[in-house]
């Protein structure tokens, strides 16, 4: 399953070379995040790409998530609170 996210940055050209550096020579790029539990995950990151705004630089992160079974992508939908992710 694929997912979407926008970071706000201040340092996206330097986080979109780093990225681009990574993949060019073979090496896996993970966005480290916390759950809900405040453990640390991570998650492939497919793509990458800067937005300039008005309020500042947005870098918009594809990532690569787990494929989820039925049960849990109803506790998914039932989560009103789960913002961080935008799910296709």
């Amino acid at each position: 399953m694929m997912a979407v996210c926008q970071l706000r940055t201040g340092n996206g050209s330097d986080i979109l070379a780093r990225c681009q550096n990574a993949w060019r020579e073979g090496r896996p790029v993970k966005l480290d995040f916390p759950d809900e539990l405040r453990m640390r995950q991570q998650v492939d990151v497919a793509a990458v790409r800067l937005q300039e705004l008005e309020e500042g630089e947005v870098l918009l992160v594809w990532v690569s998530l787990p494929l989820i079974d039925d049960d849990d992508l109803e506790e998914l939908d039932e989560d009103e609170d789960d913002d961080d992710f935008y799910y296709e």
